[in-house]
């Protein structure tokens, strides 16, 4: 009898943690939801101020967002391309490499998908620009590109 009553005892607290668990996971996803749907409006409105950049102010922040990234293997090779094709660019190609860069993605999904780790997400399969970019990344000439420009 006594074996019963742990046994129910020991279920009833497994179910309680159980529940619990669950509750604090629901609670943390709804935080996270909340504050990426404020960091995306705050990245919209960002995006938004932003219709007024000339096309040189616009290569000049592409080109600082390209060395400040956060991690310095996507500093170094985004600064590189950067200052061997941002001055080419056209308006549209800009506006591109700017979704790219910018995008509300992790930055080591960024670099994989540059060096070819990690398949492309489908927006971005068809961009020639990111072509440009991963070709660019494979470095076939075997430049040296250890620093920032």
């Amino acid at each position: 009898m006594s074996q019963t009553v742990c046994s129910t005892k020991e279920t009833d607290r497994d179910e309680f943690i159980a529940k619990s668990i669950e509750e604090e996971i629901k609670a943390i996803k709804q935080n996270e939801n909340n504050y990426f749907g404020n960091v995306k409006k705050s990245f919209d409105n960002l995006k938004a101020n932003r219709t007024l950049e000339t096309l040189e102010e616009k290569r000049a922040r592409l080109k600082y967002q390209s060395r400040k990234r956060g991690t310095l293997e996507n500093g170094l090779l985004l600064s590189n391309f950067a200052h061997e094709n941002l001055k080419t660019m056209s308006e549209d190609e800009l506006n591109e490499y700017d979704k790219i860069i910018n995008n509300l993605h992790n930055e080591w999904d960024l670099y994989y998908w540059l060096t070819d780790t990690m398949p492309l997400p489908q927006e971005l399969e068809s961009s020639e620009l990111m072509k440009k970019m991963k070709k660019f990344c494979q470095n076939e000439q075997r430049l040296s590109r250890i620093t920032q420009p």
